[in-house]
C-alpha cells in the first residue's frame, strides 16, 4: 500500500473559485475565517502528502535544548510545522505574531492542538 495519498481537508466542499455555476449562493456559515482556504483556491492539487513521515524529532530537541531561548525557538518552528500541514499552508505565510484565529483555527482545532504540544513536549 502507498504511503503518499491526496488529501481533501473538508470533504464535501467545493472552493469557491472551482465553482463554474455562477449561480450558486455561497452558504452564509462559510463567511467565516474558519473557511476562509476556501475562497482562496484555485482547486489546484497541493500534491500527495507522506503520511509515514514523522518529521523531525522536535520532542528531542526540545529536551535537549540548553537555553529557554532554544527552547522557545524549537517549539515555534514545531507549532509552524503542525499548522502548516493542518492548514496545507507554506509555513512562510504563517506570521508567528498573527492570533491563531487569523488562520481559522477553531476551539476544536485549539484542543488538538493542545493536546499535541502536551504529547509532543510532554509537558
Amino acid at each position: 500500500m502507498s504511503s503518499n495519498v491526496d488529501i481533501q481537508s473538508i470533504i464535501g466542499l467545493v472552493p469557491t473559485a472551482d465553482r463554474s455555476d455562477k449561480s450558486y449562493v455561497t452558504p452564509a456559515a462559510t463567511n467565516t475565517s474558519v473557511f476562509d482556504i476556501l475562497h482562496e483556491m484555485d482547486g489546484s492539487s497541493h500534491g500527495p502528502v507522506n503520511l509515514e513521515d514523522p518529521g523531525p524529532d522536535f520532542s528531542g530537541k526540545f529536551q535537549r535544548s540548553a537555553t529557554d531561548e532554544e527552547a522557545s525557538t524549537i517549539a515555534v518552528s514545531a507549532l509552524l510545522q503542525k499548522l502548516s500541514r493542518t492548514l496545507s499552508l507554506q509555513m512562510d505565510s504563517i506570521a508567528v505574531s498573527e492570533p491563531l484565529s487569523t488562520y481559522g483555527i477553531d476551539s476544536l482545532l485549539g484542543i488538538e492542538l493542545r493536546t499535541w504540544i502536551g504529547r509532543e513536549f510532554e509537558c
